[in-house]
């Protein structure tokens, strides 16, 4: 099997993306400011699906080198959210 570099640098982008965004958002939930946290919530899903479809395709076809892209980007997004101060 070939793992398909572009597909995993997309997924890794969106995955990392959405694992970020989504807690800013909860951060800018809680200051009140409506119309950010709708926006935000519109990529936020847009990348969940994007990084979803491509992780579930990768399980499904046993492609585990996206499998572990998918896992490690989210779990970046997740260490610098305690990082990056917003």
């Amino acid at each position: 099997m070939e793992t398909e570099w572009k597909l995993v640098a997309l997924m890794c982008v969106a995955q990392f993306a959405m694992v970020f965004l989504k807690h800013i958002n909860i951060r800018i939930v809680m200051t009140g400011h409506a119309i950010k946290a709708s926006f935000l919530t519109l990529l936020i899903q847009g990348a969940w699906l994007a990084s979803t479809a491509i992780g579930v395709k990768a399980v499904w076809s046993g492609d585990y080198v996206v499998v572990a892209a998918y896992l490690l980007s989210g779990m970046i997004g997740a260490y610098l959210n305690f990082k990056v101060k917003v």
